[in-house]
């Protein structure tokens, strides 16, 4: 009986105890566990951020995301004053507050204010850029860990092209972005949950991630990496574009557009046609249309290289009007195949003349100038030639490049790649190979059959004469002539100017084009962008 009383005891001060430890933590303790289930909040979110499809670049490496690197997370909910924050935080890293404002806080059906969903501000952070945020000490602004769809400075932006939100999801809106949309879409948003303390701050860890399901869908390209950046780097404070070529079958080895923009579109444009993508569209050709009527007048036998010429400084047309020699003095007399190198207007005038537009027109559509036509990447035919009238005014602008005619950069490259390419004339490529999300291949994209439009004897003195302008004529102060360029410059009369060619010109290599669209001359503003893309290319070669 004494030891079952002990028994009954011991349960009884068990008891006692478990109630005791029941009101302590209802009651006593609440208050400092609710403090403490508060300072540790986990926030599940999906951001407006999409894991997409890779666009690659020729060596099949990512042009666009493929590692986590450190971005600037906005948390709408948690941000206190969205005016104040949008002020504090768009001052920092020059971004709009207009902006930054209207992604934190909108307007709902009933008028409310609402705060909207988390979203990167900013992505691929620098050291200097991490500091900063965390000593602004803003609630609802994060560092954190994330693969951002574009990176800083990422190759190709405006070939890559650009997103867009459209309340469910994002969609295309520009460039291989937009043409491959249905292809690229078909991936997983990713998830992020981040536990925050009291103070708002994430607590740290590396498990911010849901990775699973990741996409395996993919555009391949056939831009070089290497040649892509340094052409990018080559034209960066310019306005305009640059080309660079495969000769040997019109790959597109580099497609620049400057001035650059920001992806996400938070900063202020830089100019109102920063999205515009300079390398697909047209602008006067100015001189470098040269090489096409040079070449059409010999294939026509028109001209031949000894054919000679007196310039005196302008060519009289008609009813009193003159055309005007660049230079004002006049070259004198002047053989055919020299007058491509020192880009004498009399003489591609008279030549313009001779032909008549009837077989300048079927020439332009037999090199098929008039077809914008990019593999793998559909175009607007924005190139085009058209007479006013048959008048020689109008026939005379023709040949210089002027009035009548506009060309793209990348079909400039492709006129005289046909030269390159001994008078073959191929259609340029940019994309290789799709793949779907499960890896397949879609598509595969062939290079184009070759097609004659220039006699291989009549390309051979095409070659030429545009060797000599690098050599003795209006690029020779470039000093180029060591990498065997053969090419030409070109000013337009609207402030268009052009330097382009090939090299070397007994192998060829590289087409190179490059366009600044608010320059004075083709050599002074587009000669140094040209001489450092041939610099790198020179290495290669």
């Amino acid at each position: 009986m004494k030891r079952l009383s002990l028994i009954s005891w011991g349960f009884i001060a068990f008891a006692v105890i478990l109630l005791f430890r029941l009101f302590f933590l209802q009651v006593i303790s609440h208050d400092v566990l609710s403090a403490k289930g508060d300072a540790q909040r986990l926030y599940s979110v999906t951001l407006e951020e999409p894991e997409r499809g890779a666009i690659m670049d020729r060596n099949g490496s990512s042009v666009t995301a493929d590692k986590k690197t450190y971005s600037l997370l906005v948390v709408p909910f948690l941000v206190d004053d969205p005016v104040l924050f949008s002020q504090k935080v768009g001052d920092t890293f020059d971004v709009s507050k207009d902006k930054l404002e209207s992604k934190i806080i909108g307007i709902n059906t009933e008028g409310k204010e609402i705060r909207k969903q988390p979203f990167i501000l900013k992505g691929d952070l620098t050291f200097e850029e991490m500091d900063r945020a965390n000593k602004l000490g803003e609630d609802g602004l994060f560092v954190v860990p994330y693969q951002n769809r574009y990176y800083r400075d990422f190759l190709a932006q405006h070939l890559v092209g650009s997103l867009k939100w459209n309340g469910d999801t994002w969609v295309g809106i520009s460039g291989l972005e937009r043409i491959y949309d249905d292809v690229l879409s078909e991936g997983i948003d990713d998830k992020m949950s981040i536990l925050i303390d009291e103070k708002n701050r994430v607590i740290t860890s590396d498990n911010y991630f849901n990775d699973d399901n990741k996409t395996m869908a993919m555009v391949k390209t056939t831009i070089d990496p290497g040649i892509q950046k340094v052409s990018e780097s080559a034209l960066e404070g310019h306005s305009g574009a640059v080309v660079v070529l495969d000769s040997t079958n019109c790959d597109v080895l580099a497609l620049v557009s400057s001035p650059e923009y920001d992806p996400y579109f938070m900063t202020e444009l830089k100019s109102e046609d920063v999205y515009m993508n300079k390398a697909l569209s047209s602008y006067p050709p100015a001189s470098m249309f040269k090489i096409f009527i040079a070449a059409v007048a010999l294939e026509e036998g028109i001209v031949a290289p000894e054919s000679t010429f007196f310039c005196d400084g302008s060519y009289s047309i008609d009813y009193g009007n003159d055309v005007s020699c660049w230079n004002e003095d006049g070259h004198g007399f002047i053989t055919f195949e020299d007058s491509l190198a020192c880009s004498c207007n009399p003489v591609y005038v008279k030549t313009a003349l001779d032909l008549g537009p009837s077989r300048i027109k079927e020439a332009f559509a037999l090199w098929e100038l008039n077809q914008d036509e990019l593999l793998g990447y559909p175009l607007d035919d924005l190139s085009n030639i058209s007479f006013s009238d048959s008048s020689n005014a109008a026939v005379s602008n023709i040949g210089l490049g002027e009035n009548g005619v506009c060309m793209t950069p990348l079909t400039v490259a492709k006129m005289i790649n046909v030269v390159a390419s001994g008078g073959m004339m191929y259609t340029p490529r940019v994309v290789t190979e799709v793949y779907d999300n499960k890896g397949m291949l879609s598509d595969s994209i062939e290079i184009s059959d070759p097609k004659r439009v220039l006699s291989e004897e009549n390309a051979g003195i095409l070659v030429s004469m545009m060797a000599k302008t690098f050599q003795n004529g209006t690029a020779a102060s470039l000093h180029l002539g060591s990498f065997h360029i053969a090419g030409k410059t070109g000013s337009s009369e609207t402030g268009s100017v052009w330097i382009g060619g090939f090299f070397p010109y007994d192998d060829p290599q590289y087409t190179v084009v490059v366009l600044v669209t608010d320059g004075e001359s083709g050599v002074a503003d587009a000669g140094p962008i040209m001489k450092k893309i041939c610099a790198y290319l020179g290495n290669l070669s």
